[in-house]
């Protein structure tokens, strides 16, 4: 009866450490570590970067190009005397080159539709980084409660092992019982090494989505927070991802751009002109003084090489606009999958945690307290314990992951459909 009394007490102990999980409340630390990673994650500050650069280059585009300015002397003899001939004179000459007509403003606003299409790639670089910090904190979360299992399994496989050892001793056990308890508490502690692997990696990953320094300690979260898809349809999410994903916004953006370049394409045909006037001093011959002189001219560039120049440099902003064009589609296509794939993913979660919840685990439970009780009495073998233990371990394990798959699925449906953007982006 010792033996029995011994065995129950462990069972109970492990029932009271293997972790129910939570399903309500809020992650610890999840919206602290999200701004952080939007404040030190290296892509995100790239992306930033590369907004905000382009973000100087519209009023670039649309300026006139630099005046010139030049300083000479016009037919000055070649004895060097300024006094010599009438027509010497110190000139200066301002010359500004003046675009065709709309190039200018064609030239920025492809600039502003290429700043657009690069503050929607900010977006969706910061959105990534948050989809992929969520699917990481929830993994560690998973990892955590797993190596909880395996430590609270590895208790009642211990005692497994001692009961064992008693019940042979007394006469009441096979030596193959202890063997059996002896091979799983092997086993077990493979599985430890394996979830000590994983934590050190998924641990890893979650620093380098932080921008922490290697061997910097992040505690992992005992709860997940209560997480649900939005409440549309499939067709109404679908309709929001195209209306508002970062993605196909800078698809469209780059869309407009490219039609700026053909229309300033077209452009190019016309020529640019140039206005220069010079001012020329003379100085004083043969006793008289002479006026100074005024000049003007206006020059143009002339659009002579079509078939080498022109005409290729239409035909390559007409195919970049088509490029451009075939990306939102491919996007597009990209986006329908993706968000199936997630809600699919999310559904079967959910229906798994469901089942686990309110069948598979309280079944489990009640199989081990009916082994128990068929072993304390002699009607069940210690075999029949043994399986009936582990089976409690791998539903408590895939509980665990059946949540986290759930709330990965959610963090992802978030991220197809668009979520808001960082604050300085709006």
């Amino acid at each position: 009866m010792k033996v029995f009394a011994t065995l129950t007490m462990a069972l109970l102990a492990a029932f009271l450490l293997l972790p129910a999980g939570v399903w309500a409340g809020s992650a610890p630390g999840l919206p602290e570590l999200i701004s952080e990673a939007l404040s030190r994650n290296r892509e995100v500050l790239a992306a930033r970067a590369t907004w905000q650069a382009a973000g100087e280059r519209p009023s670039q585009a649309r300026a006139l190009p630099d005046p010139q300015l030049s300083v000479g002397v016009m037919n000055l003899p070649t004895s060097f005397r300024f006094n010599d001939e009438p027509m010497t004179m110190k000139q200066v000459q301002v010359s500004q080159m003046f675009p065709w007509f709309g190039k200018r403003e064609l030239r920025g606003d492809a600039a502003g539709q290429e700043a657009e299409a690069a503050r929607q790639r900010y977006i969706e670089a910061a959105n990534r980084v948050v989809r992929e910090l969520q699917e990481v904190y929830y993994e560690y979360y998973f990892v955590a409660q797993q190596a909880q299992l395996v430590e609270a399994n590895l208790g009642v496989l211990s005692q497994f092992i001692e009961v064992a050892k008693a019940a042979y001793v007394s006469g009441l056990g096979k030596q193959a019982d202890i063997l059996r308890a002896q091979t799983q508490h092997a086993r077990m502690l493979d599985e430890r090494f394996m979830v000590e692997r994983e934590r050190i990696m998924v641990a890893a990953r979650l620093r380098s989505l932080l921008d922490r320094p290697a061997g910097s300690l992040i505690e992992p979260p005992q709860s997940l927070p209560a997480t649900d898809p939005p409440s549309w349809s499939s067709d109404e999410l679908l309709e929001l991802a195209l209306e508002q994903r970062p993605m196909l916004k800078e698809a469209q953006a780059m869309t407009q751009a490219r039609r700026r370049e053909i229309e300033l394409a077209h452009k190019e045909y016309w020529p640019d002109f140039e206005i220069m006037a010079a001012y020329g001093q003379r100085g004083e011959v043969m006793g008289s003084q002479l006026d100074d002189m005024l000049s003007t001219a206006v020059s143009i560039n002339v659009p002579l090489w079509q078939d080498s120049k022109l005409d290729p440099m239409l035909r390559e902003a007409q195919q970049a606009e088509r490029q451009a064009v075939e990306s939102y589609q491919a996007g597009v296509n990209e986006i329908e999958f993706e968000l199936w794939q997630a809600l699919a993913k999310a559904t079967r979660a959910k229906e798994s945690l469901a089942l686990y919840n309110t069948g598979i685990l309280p079944q489990s439970r009640l199989t081990v307290e009916s082994s128990l009780s068929g072993y304390r009495v002699g009607t069940l073998d210690f075999l029949s314990l043994l399986e009936a233990q582990m089976n409690l371990y791998a539903s408590e394990v895939a509980r665990a992951r059946a949540l986290t798959d759930y709330s990965q699925a959610v963090a992802e449906i978030d991220y197809i459909i668009g979520s808001q953007p960082p604050e300085e982006a709006k």
